[in-house]
């Protein structure tokens, strides 16, 4: 398994064999966010899951709140969220404020196919 120690609030997902790795797509089964990676490759993987209330997440592109609707996100190919407005894109969670690229900001999490 990769080393997931420095990659804190970043988006993970199950590779084909079940293992936790760093989101990649907004197309795959994105999971949660990395609460912690461990100390080294192989170690256990903390997360918080879809579905479980606030958290925290690591913006791959400056985030922008709307005044009028909830700005979806999803995982870029380095891992870090991302808004969605695709059709078929993963959502793992909806901005809770904004952010700068690199960014750590709150989200609240969810899972669902983008319509």
């Amino acid at each position: 398994a990769a080393d997931l120690s420095a990659k804190q609030h970043f988006v993970a997902m199950n590779d084909a064999s079940g293992t936790i790795v760093l989101a990649n797509a907004a197309t795959k089964g994105l999971v949660g966010t990395i609460d912690d990676g461990g100390s080294a490759s192989g170690d256990p993987v903390s997360l918080h899951v879809n579905g479980d209330g606030l958290g925290k997440i690591k913006a791959g592109a400056a985030i922008t709140l709307s005044a009028t609707l909830p700005i979806y996100l999803t995982s870029d190919s380095a891992g870090k969220a991302v808004a969605t407005t695709t059709p078929g894109d993963v959502v793992i969670g909806i901005a809770l404020g904004p952010a700068a690229t690199n960014d750590v900001f709150e989200y609240l999490a969810c899972y669902f196919k983008h319509p």
